[in-house]
């Protein structure tokens, strides 16, 4: 930019010479003839004259294509002024220091002052604690290798709030070949930065959404499903392009639409998620089974509702371990029971040893205990009886 400015300023420099050239000329000219017109002809005067009028016209044309010429490089000089000036990205003129020399108005904006007030300010001023160490090594490879360099930091911009920026930094070269300045340009790269903060995270989380052993399912707000990751279609057994022909509702046993419909209507749309809430699909094989689930809903800009999301869980074999414990359990309450009868007061005869059961009848004790445990007997005679009783078994 400076170089064709002093390419314009040299160029009328020329023209401005060229135009005293022919100024000295011509009164050299006119000097000469005047001292001998007492000598001419009246036709060597005539013609004198004539060549006099064809010059001063040549000299007013002349003058004239420099007025223009000048008019033209004043224009180009503005219009160059205005690209350099308002170009999309700052330009910065440092001196060896890091001091700033000259910066157009770009530059002053990103830095949230004025650009009249730059000039001679350090710009490290601009740059946020802890990324000072990056730009003075940025400047030191710029001037050593005397090549273009790039470095990513931060700066601070109007009312002191930072923003990334991308420096791009040439050494300029004196005549002699010296180092003499450097040109830099700072491009606002906050978006950019966003964007790729996002796009790593949008990696990130695809992974997880990808791997993660629950199914998850994006639907429109008529249910349609639109998009969901690779563990619910295994769940379901459907291939990518066979879910999205399907709504939610086609995957559920009708005897949970009813719960359902009151469930999004009344909690998903109304406060923008469900609780954690149980019921059954149904795979493309059409084996049922039964899972959670939490439904969030997708809303625009405006906050309108414009679909839901949820994470499903296959409890299949947790309901397997519910059922099988829950049977564990009323086996034992039902044992515990038994005991608990013949642990409390059992009414018996005091002399023939029968007891009275609950409807009033009177049994053996040995009926009794058979029916209220799994006990059984097997009988014999104990060593008093079998003297009371077989006497010469004794003998």
């Amino acid at each position: 930019m400076a170089r064709k400015k002093e390419e314009a300023v040299t160029k009328n420099i020329s023209k401005t010479k060229h135009v005293d050239d022919l100024r000295r000329r011509a009164k050299k000219k006119v000097t000469g003839s005047t001292a001998s017109t007492g000598e001419m002809s009246v036709p060597e005067i005539q013609k004198l004259v004539h060549e006099l009028h064809v010059h001063q016209i040549e000299l007013e044309m002349q003058n004239e294509a420099l007025r223009e010429s000048q008019a033209d490089t004043a224009e180009s000089q503005y219009k160059y002024s205005e690209l350099y000036d308002f170009a999309p990205v700052g330009y910065f003129t440092l001196d060896r220091k890091g001091h700033i020399i000259e910066a157009n108005v770009t530059g002053a904006t990103l830095l949230g002052t004025e650009k009249r007030s730059l000039t001679k300010q350090p710009f490290q001023r601009f740059i946020v604690p802890g990324h000072f160490s990056i730009f003075q090594s940025h400047l030191l490879k710029a001037q050593e290798s005397r090549s273009k360099q790039i470095c990513k930091l931060k700066l601070t911009g109007k009312d002191g709030s930072p923003f990334d920026a991308l420096i791009d930094t040439i050494a300029v070269i004196d005549g002699k070949g010296e180092f003499d300045h450097y040109r830099s340009s700072v491009t606002d790269i906050t978006e950019i930065t966003a964007a790729e903060a996002l796009r790593e995270s949008e990696i990130k989380y695809r992974g997880l959404y990808e791997s993660t052993q629950d199914g998850i399912a994006m639907t429109d707000i008529k249910g349609h499903i639109v998009e969901c990751n690779r563990a619910f279609l295994d769940m379901l057994g459907y291939a990518e392009q066979e879910i999205k022909n399907i709504t939610y509702q086609q995957t559920t046993p009708e005897k949970w639409h009813d719960m359902e419909r009151n469930i999004v209507i009344n909690k998903i749309l109304k406060t923008g998620y469900s609780d954690i809430y149980e019921k059954e699909y149904i795979k493309k094989d059409g084996t049922v089974f039964p899972v959670s689930m939490r439904v969030w809903a997708i809303k625009d800009e405006a906050g309108n509702n414009t679909g839901m999301w949820g994470i499903v869980r296959d409890i299949t074999e947790r309901k397997r371990a519910e059922e099988a414990l829950e049977e564990e359990r009323r086996r034992l309450q039902q044992a515990l029971d038994e005991v608990k009868t013949l642990r409390g007061i059992v009414p018996i005869c005091a002399n023939c040893k029968k007891i009275r059961d609950d409807k009033g009848y009177w049994n053996q004790v040995e009926k009794y205990v058979s029916d209220h445990t799994e006990a059984r007997f097997s009988h014999g005679i104990c060593p008093d009886c079998l003297e009371k009783l077989y006497p010469q078994l004794k003998k």
